[in-house]
């Protein structure tokens, strides 16, 4: 539980540090991919058309996260398209 509480308060921290979206996403990533095992993180924001918008991801292969500039550079996926689509 411990564990869960501090992942939540350093992403807390990550919103509170920015009022930059891209920052703040990217950090979030780079919080969530070296708390848990996995090889891969991303969050995706929903747009005002209701598709899902890639805003920041990362592999735990690379050493930073990649994050999107440009709104419409961001890669979007249709609500119930694909695993982020689902949950």
């Amino acid at each position: 539980m411990d564990e869960e509480l501090s992942l939540v308060r350093q992403v807390g921290d990550a919103l509170g540090s920015s009022l930059d979206l891209r920052t703040v996403c990217g950090r979030t990533v780079d919080i969530v991919l070296e708390a848990v095992t996995a090889e891969h993180c991303s969050v995706m924001l929903l747009d005002g058309e209701g598709a899902l918008a890639l805003a920041a991801a990362r592999s735990a292969f690379d050493d930073a996260a990649t994050t999107f500039e440009v709104e419409a550079e961001r890669p979007r996926f249709a609500a119930g398209e694909g695993i982020a689509g689902e949950v």
